[in-house]
């Protein structure tokens, strides 16, 4: 099952939900329930309807959240499309965003998660890379951030203190990626 495939890409070690939804397919009645679930939300993902693909899936899998199933709706949905369409939404996404914009994408609904993946489709044709380019890098400053925007205060207050008179993005990114090991510059 494709299904399968998406929480072992996703879990990258961290394998919290992924027994228990695997074992919410145990016998055919499951396996048949999960496929209609999983058919619907791919295929209204594939069509470009961002709403009723998160709605399809939502709360119908048992431990199967916003996190991991926006992978499954990412992954089943049409590059080629012209508009919006459905991206990876977890909390390091959220949390980028809203230390970068101030707008918030943590409540869990349908209309979160269209209005989400409608903002970053209306950045991807304003600064001219692609969707899922866009919606990855905010994924890796929100590791950058560690999905707390204390940390990234915490380093731009500390640049601070050491003197600085002007601290910018890429200060405070740079900083913290050092500590978090990815440079020694």
């Amino acid at each position: 099952m494709f299904l399968w495939h998406v929480l072992a890409w996703g879990v990258v070690g961290d394998y919290r939900n992924a027994s228990k939804i695997v074992a919410s397919a145990d016998n055919a009645e499951q396996r048949a329930r999960l496929s209609g679930v999983l058919r619907a939300a791919a295929e209204a993902s594939l069509r470009g309807d961002i709403r009723t693909a998160y709605t399809a899936i939502h709360g119908r899998v048992a431990r199967l959240g916003p996190a991991f199933f926006s992978k499954f709706l990412y992954l089943t949905s049409e590059r080629d499309l012209p508009g919006s369409r459905c991206l990876i939404l977890d909390s390091r996404v959220s949390a980028a965003v809203f230390t970068l914009t101030g707008r918030e994408y943590w409540k869990e609904t349908a209309a979160t998660y269209e209005r989400f993946c409608v903002e970053v489709d209306r950045w991807s044709e304003l600064f001219g890379e692609p969707d899922d380019l866009i919606e990855f890098r905010l994924y890796q400053f929100g590791r950058l951030i560690a999905s707390s925007r204390w940390r990234w205060l915490h380093t731009e207050a500390s640049l601070y203190r050491e003197g600085r008179r002007h601290v910018e993005f890429n200060d405070i990114a740079e900083r913290q990626a050092r500590l978090m090991g990815w440079t020694t510059v």
